[in-house]
């Protein structure tokens, strides 16, 4: 795996293939292309991070600073390894599930993430919705911020119904086998 474009551009990433599912080049493409206007000096988080790609990605074409939160001892091994191996220094690792994350991260301004749950044949999209439900997502973004969520499969409307109403559907497209559905955050003002 080698990263798109930007500061890195060309350089490899190991990958750790017993636990990890990355994203391919043509999502990561499609992903960045989506975002080209709103990644310089953005503040992202990389939910279920895996490799750190979508993280030294977002930091080589010009975001400000990444965390890239993956669960798997392992996995964050490799991602610790590609930030050294690129002397990244503006991504940070926090080996944790992402819910027990979102439970404990007291605050911050991300403005854009980017969640990547493990799915199999079977994925009905539940690590999507405990995620775009969970009460602190919205403490932890900015205002305006942007979520992206890759899925094997798309969103039903029963999936699109349970999620609140502070998230609008921007638009959802298919890349290969992968789905790519952004939201973005409408900060609901209490009457």
């Amino acid at each position: 795996m080698r990263i798109i474009a930007g500061k890195w551009k060309g350089k490899s990433l190991s990958v750790s293939d017993e636990v990890t599912r990355p994203s391919m080049d043509r999502t990561r493409q499609a992903l960045f292309n989506i975002l080209q206007n709103v990644i310089e000096g953005a503040s992202v988080l990389d939910l279920y991070a895996g490799s750190g790609a979508i993280s030294i990605e977002a930091v080589s074409r010009g975001a400000s600073h990444a965390m890239a939160v993956e669960k798997d001892k392992h996995a964050a091994k490799v991602i610790n390894k590609n930030l050294r191996n690129l002397n990244v220094d503006n991504v940070s690792i926090v080996h944790s599930p992402v819910i027990e994350f979102l439970e404990k991260q007291a605050r911050g301004e991300f403005s854009l993430v980017f969640a990547d749950p493990p799915y199999d044949k079977n994925f009905l999209g539940s690590e999507v919705l405990k995620l775009l439900n969970h009460s602190r997502l919205p403490s932890i973004i900015s205002e305006n911020a942007l979520i992206i969520i890759e899925t094997p499969q798309k969103l039903s409307a029963k999936d699109l119904e349970a999620i609140p109403d502070y998230w609008k559907l921007e638009t959802a497209r298919k890349y290969g086998k992968a789905h790519l559905t952004l939201f973005g955050y409408n900060k609901v003002s209490p009457e």
